[in-house]
């Protein structure tokens, strides 16, 4: 006779299961998360109704999620999305998982965009799901932003996730942003930005050899990549930035790694939130844990 598992049995099993199979580093959310799923509840209810039973459905379901978390794939990509800056991102294996990181990334903007006057075009650049450019749409609905990414199972992806936000005034591109020509297209298209925003891949190939194997055998190898040397999309970009900038910032984030082989000359440093702040040139801002993470170009119009 199976037994009869309840939520808080199951959820108490679980977090024991996979705690003493160490492929978690938060096996408690992970129980939660998956069950929740598996209930098409939120995690609220799982709580308010400890002592519910599972259907025999439910718990085989349930177990095959577990399953799959046991090899290591993220939570993101088995429930289908990730909640990000407040927004359900859609995921597949086709694009990132958003990081809680980046997140710091959309604070910045907004102070930037908050100096400017009347800003009226973004560029997202190597958007992936297209959760920066969704991120910068529901907070200023009235700006113009072109998103623009090579893959267009990306695309497809992040167009998916525009249209389940009704946020329907995001232009997608598709454009190889390695390519010099690409930014002159998007410059002839669409006009310059008052801001461009950007988290572009940037691991050197011997760094992708020592990142966990979770994200090696499920994220998308080109979205992380850059190329040898890790610096290629980045220089590319900060190299044709002046086409698709006009006076404002360029915002791109990146690692200390990286920053170190651009040799960038003249960086000033600052905490993100004094962005006001920022001089003419290049500036080192840092995350909310006062690690360095992003990098800032601005710019202003030159005066007649």
């Amino acid at each position: 006779m199976n037994p009869i598992w309840t939520i808080k049995k199951i959820l108490l099993w679980t977090q024991e299961y996979l705690s003493n199979q160490k492929v978690t580093e938060s096996p408690s959310l992970d129980a939660q998360i998956l069950l929740a799923h598996t209930l098409n509840v939120d995690k609220v209810y799982l709580f308010t109704h400890y002592d519910k039973p599972l259907s025999p459905e439910e718990t085989k379901h349930y177990k095959e999620l577990i399953k799959r978390r046991l090899k290591g794939e993220p939570i993101a990509y088995i429930v289908g999305f990730k909640n990000w800056y407040g927004l359900d991102i859609k995921v597949t294996t086709d694009v990132l998982i958003p990081r809680p990181e980046t997140e710091t990334l959309i604070d910045i903007s907004i102070a930037m965009l908050q100096t400017l006057d009347h800003p009226k075009r973004v560029y997202d650049l190597f958007t992936g799901s297209g959760c920066i450019g969704l991120a910068i749409a529901k907070k200023y609905p009235d700006l113009e932003i072109i998103s623009v990414d090579k893959s267009s199972k990306a695309l497809e992806i992040a167009r998916e996730n525009a249209a389940h936000l009704n946020l329907n005034h995001i232009i997608f591109e598709e454009k190889d942003l390695s390519l010099v020509e690409s930014y002159d297209e998007l410059s002839k298209k669409y006009g310059k930005a008052d801001l461009v925003l950007s988290n572009p891949p940037y691991l050197s190939m011997e760094e992708w050899k020592h990142i966990s194997l979770g994200i090696q055998e499920y994220e998308p190898y080109e979205a992380l990549v850059s190329g040898e040397l890790g610096t290629e999309l980045s220089r590319t970009l900060l190299d044709q930035k002046e086409k698709i900038l006009d006076s404002g910032f360029l915002l791109m984030e990146t690692s200390l790694t990286q920053l170190q082989s651009l040799k960038l000359d003249k960086i000033s440093q600052f905490y993100w939130q004094s962005v006001g702040n920022l001089p003419i040139g290049y500036s080192l801002i840092e995350d909310m844990s006062y690690s360095p993470r992003f990098l800032c170009w601005r710019t202003f119009a030159e005066q007649g």
